[in-house]
């Protein structure tokens, strides 16, 4: 199989994070396709068209996307919205590469069209991104909670709702946030990852 065409489900989730042998060629509202790197004939097609960053399935790591990859991103974008500008996926991505932008005029235009959709667990994500990194650590708090009974990703929700959380100068709480990660190997990794940052970051928590 040279193609796979899938709709925005957990199959789109593993091919995303597969990115050494698929390699997301469009995207719209409805599908993404993906192209197999291995296969010799897609060769062309994919150092033509893949999307290295711009990837409506990653807004997570599309928010923290380094520096020196937003102008490849940029013009991806570009690329994205020659095919279909409007596009929710497109107003997404957009805003995502935004945050890490530190653009916030762009930001501010797109969450206001998407706002005029129903409200989504990304959207709900991207807002509290955005306020964490203008220091809105209290509105961050609520919109991560929000992100989450929205039926965003608990563990994603949780970790930045944690890191939100110690940024305001609440350590041994966000640490107990942690602890709601989960219990699972994945999980597990996850939370002493946090930990360890947080702590490193803000110093071990005072003791009663």
């Amino acid at each position: 199989m040279s193609w796979a065409v899938v709709r925005y489900d957990p199959f789109a989730i593993l091919l995303s994070a597969d990115p050494k042998h698929w390699a997301l060629l469009y995207f719209d509202d409805k599908v993404l396709v993906y192209g197999r790197v291995a296969e010799p004939a897609m060769a062309l097609t994919i150092q033509a068209n893949r999307y290295s960053f711009l990837d409506p399935s990653r807004l997570v790591a599309l928010t923290e996307l380094p520096a020196k990859f937003h102008r490849a991103a940029h013009t991806e974008l570009q690329r994205a919205e020659a095919r279909c500008r409007n596009c929710y996926r497109v107003r997404l991505a957009r805003a995502a590469l935004a945050i890490a932008s530190g653009d916030d005029t762009t930001f501010e235009r797109e969450r206001a069209q998407i706002l005029a959709s129903p409200e989504t667990p990304e959207l709900a994500f991207l807002s509290a991104r955005h306020a964490m990194q203008r220091g809105a650590y209290p509105g961050a708090i609520g919109l991560f909670i929000r992100f989450r009974k929205l039926g965003g990703d608990r563990i994603v929700s949780y970790v930045y709702q944690a890191r939100a959380t110690a940024a305001f100068g609440r350590l041994a709480a966000a640490l107990k946030l942690l602890k709601q990660v989960g219990s699972g190997p994945r999980a597990r990794a996850i939370v002493e990852r946090e930990r360890r940052a947080l702590i490193q970051r803000y110093g071990k928590p005072a003791t009663p």
